[in-house]
């Protein structure tokens, strides 16, 4: 039984962390300083590629093809869908995570910098 209560523990949250941000996989949800933010399911998979990578440098094009395959909407949506990220994670905060790298792509970036 204390075999079973600990398997039912491991498999319930399942979390990925960068610094002060934890990605709830199962809730969908990010958590910054306390503050919990639900995501809708672009914004989650967009923040789940950055913080797998982080804190390498994802192509534009990576990402896009990670979200929409080969069915991207229109050529700016990564960039509202970025925009929409960091004003729920970054904007209230002193530290912004979300770096963009001019013509290349984005990245999570320490605080420790």
């Amino acid at each position: 039984t204390a075999l079973c209560r600990r398997q039912k523990g491991m498999i319930a949250t399942k979390k990925l962390e960068f610094e002060e941000l934890t990605l709830n996989i199962n809730s969908h949800t990010v958590e910054r300083n306390g503050c919990r933010f639900p995501l809708n399911p672009t914004l989650f998979s967009l923040l789940k590629i950055l913080m797998l990578r982080a804190p390498e440098v994802v192509s534009k094009d990576e990402i896009s093809s990670l979200l929409w395959q080969e069915n991207e909407p229109e050529k700016d949506i990564l960039r509202s869908h970025i925009y929409q990220l960091r004003s729920l994670i970054d904007k209230p905060f002193k530290h912004a995570y979300i770096k963009t790298v001019p013509k290349i792509g984005y990245q999570l970036t320490s605080n420790k910098q």
